[in-house]
């Protein structure tokens, strides 16, 4: 009776943790923001990081959520960003003025240096595989 339990309870994790291994999370709707196309945002990002002496933001993107967040990049060959994006909601952008997106942006930013720790950054993919994993596809 035991070594049915036994084997029951290793298949259930055998199935979970294919389930995990498999899942994507969704996909964020982003737009990369270049630094040509706004050399004062990132310079205020960068201005940000030195004072909080944290590492840079790899790269900044937009979305449409009200919304600021790290992002991790895709891994896709040697040319991906070596850090977390800084995504930040484009209507934040049209609403604040400097000193209330430079406050707003302060503890995202602040959260690129434990991000580009690799044990951090291992915790954070294993988190949004469990939450891709509870997820239902659609």
């Amino acid at each position: 009776v035991l070594l049915g339990v036994g084997a029951l309870t290793l298949a259930l994790a055998a199935a979970l943790a294919a389930v995990i291994a498999r899942a994507r999370p969704p996909v964020t709707p982003m737009v990369p923001l270049p630094e040509h196309a706004a050399p004062d945002l990132h310079r205020l990002i960068r201005g940000l990081a030195d004072r909080l002496e944290v590492p840079a933001p790899a790269a900044v993107a937009l979305t449409p959520d009200c919304d600021s967040w790290l992002e991790e990049p895709p891994r896709r060959g040697p040319d991906a960003a070596p850090g977390p994006i800084l995504v930040i909601g484009s209507p934040f952008l049209w609403w604040m003025r400097v000193d209330e997106l430079r406050a707003l942006l302060a503890p995202v930013v602040a959260g690129t240096g434990p991000a580009a720790q690799p044990d951090i950054a291992a915790a954070r993919r294993c988190l949004r595989g469990w939450d891709a994993a509870s997820v239902p596809p659609s």
